[in-house]
């Protein structure tokens, strides 16, 4: 029996060694037998992929939660997610000589912008340098709403407009620049000479071409805010009757040809407009400052009570902040907050003479002498921190931390 089984092994296997063995090198592809995999099989697979990479992006959240706040999650996203290098930190030397004050701003809020009188600027919380392009403006003139800013060539024919990341767009103008502005959708705003008028504003799409024209024959126009959503804008001009400075504030709707509404002001010289973002419109003067609420049409005038205008503050959001001095120096400063609707919010005596100041929020913040200072509301001084003795500017970017631009460096400090 045992030898029966054991021939009839040796049989099977000996046919088994003489089976043909089948190579797919040897067989054209169109004689390949693939199968499909089904449907429900493929739909299986991506499920399984999906919640993986769910089950791996709600740990990386676990993980990463101490990050997830404003600014920490821009800069977890940027550097560790994205993998962007730091910068060496703040201060940080300027590129260029000089910045003037009120040529540095904070795009959306945490990027650092400023212009140089050779370079463009854009600079992240670790003074890592995002832009940097040079200029040859004699006279630039820096503004900044949302992810758009524009630097105009003041008395020249050239701009460039650019974001916190990438300049967009190098242009020229027929005529010499009095001043421009942007919105934050990209649409922009130029107000130049022109031929047989006084002045002209020039409106432009976020892609470069021509909105609007307004021409200006009674007044000379030279200073611009445009309204947020890039439809509407406020001029000021001015003009001299019997060696009288008279001023005016031309309201300008981009799908009317005639101005929307006019003010005329007698006697003072408008130095800056803000067109707020809740449609009222902010006019800061020599003698004062002049609130407009645009639904009623009506003008409220902030008398400075023989006061010095020092320094300003004007804010889209939140209204202006005022710097006045009792005393011909400028010493003896008191602070005025005027709100987006035309209250003013507060008044206090700081009794010194500012250097730098900007609202944030509805707060004061004030450089004087070589010390940064948070005023509460009540003018109670919430905290301080110390910054450069030639401080010129500051920017608030969070409630604790802000940004200052001296003669040849820009800082960070951090409120206490």
């Amino acid at each position: 029996m045992k030898k029966r089984r054991s021939a009839e092994r040796y049989r099977n296997i000996d046919k088994r060694s003489q089976r043909k063995v089948v190579s797919y090198e040897d067989v054209p592809i169109d004689d390949y037998d693939i199968t499909p995999v089904p449907k429900h099989m493929l739909k299986k697979l991506l499920k399984a992929i999906g919640i993986i990479f769910l089950s791996v992006a709600v740990l990386l959240l676990i993980l990463n939660w101490d990050y997830f706040t404003s600014e920490q999650f821009t800069n977890w996203f940027n550097y560790e997610f994205l993998g962007k290098s730091y910068g060496s930190g703040y201060p940080s030397s300027i590129v260029g000589t000089s910045v003037k004050s009120r040529n540095m701003t904070l795009i959306n809020g945490n990027i650092i912008a400023y212009c140089s009188d050779t370079s463009i600027v854009t600079l992240n919380s670790t003074a890592g340098e995002i832009l940097n392009e040079q200029h040859s403006f004699t006279t630039p003139s820096l503004k900044c709403t949302g992810d758009y800013a524009i630097v105009s060539n003041t008395g020249a024919k050239n701009y460039k407009i650019f974001t916190s990341s990438e300049s967009i767009y190098t242009g020229t103008t027929d005529d010499k620049i009095f001043d421009a502005d942007i919105a934050s959708n990209g649409r922009y705003a130029i107000l130049t000479q022109t031929d047989g008028y006084l002045s002209k504003l020039s409106v432009y799409l976020a892609d470069n071409r021509v909105k609007y024209y307004y021409s200006f024959a009674d007044y000379y126009a030279y200073a611009v805010s445009i309204n947020s959503d890039g439809s509407k804008a406020v001029v000021a001009g001015m003009n001299a009757d019997d060696g009288i400075i008279v001023s005016a504030l031309y309201i300008l709707d981009f799908n009317q040809s005639d101005y929307e509404s006019m003010y005329v002001i007698e006697d003072d010289y408008i130095y800056s407009v803000c067109y707020l973002d809740n449609g009222n419109i902010i006019a800061v003067g020599s003698e004062n400052t002049y609130f407009i609420n645009t639904e009623s049409q009506s003008k409220t005038v902030i008398n400075y009570n023989s006061a010095t205008l020092t320094q300003y503050d004007l804010n889209r959001e939140n209204g202006v902040l005022l710097s006045l001095s009792d005393t011909p120096d400028g010493k003896e400063c008191s602070f005025t907050h005027i709100d987006a609707d035309g209250s003013t919010q507060y008044q206090f005596s700081t009794g010194e003479e500012i250097d730098a100041l900007c609202l944030y929020g509805h707060r004061a913040v004030a450089v004087i002498q070589d010390t940064a200072y948070l005023y509460s509301e009540d003018g109670t001084v919430v905290s301080s921190a110390d910054c450069g003795i030639d401080t010129k500017q500051i920017c608030m970017s969070s409630s604790s931390t802000a940004y200052t631009l001296g003669n040849s460096e820009i800082n960070m400090i951090t409120f206490s």
